[in-house]
């Protein structure tokens, strides 16, 4: 179980870091993105879903069980939706901007929930 948490918990910290900057990649793209870009960020989010939630059964640590990984769920969906809303408003301008900058922000929240393991991200 050990060398299972070793082997994905460096994959998942990728998928962390994949996942914002695709979105950040989509997002400047619009809809005139190439169709890889369409199918790439989603399954990075939902790779990045799984493998969150495999490392939490490995280290005996659950959703609505552990107040810190609540926090995380909670803002890795608000995260997903906020990116959602902004690949999909129409033309640019500052809505598009303003939902980027709230993923963003939630991407910055979800970093500091996982180096602390405080759902307050030690404030």
């Amino acid at each position: 179980m050990q060398q299972t948490h070793v082997a994905l918990l460096p994959a998942h910290m990728l998928l962390a870091l994949a996942s914002p900057a695709l979105l950040s990649l989509r997002v400047w793209h619009g809809r005139r993105g190439p169709p890889w870009m369409r199918w790439l960020q989603p399954l990075t989010d939902l790779l990045l879903l799984f493998s969150g939630l495999t490392l939490g059964w490995i280290i005996q640590q659950f959703p609505l069980a552990d107040a810190w990984l609540t926090a995380k769920l909670v803002a890795l969906v608000a995260y997903v939706l906020m990116g959602q809303l902004a690949i999909r408003v129409r033309g640019g301008g500052r809505a598009r901007s303003f939902a980027w900058l709230i993923a963003m922000t939630l991407t910055a929240y979800l970093f500091a929930v996982s180096s602390t393991q405080d759902p307050l991200a030690g404030i």
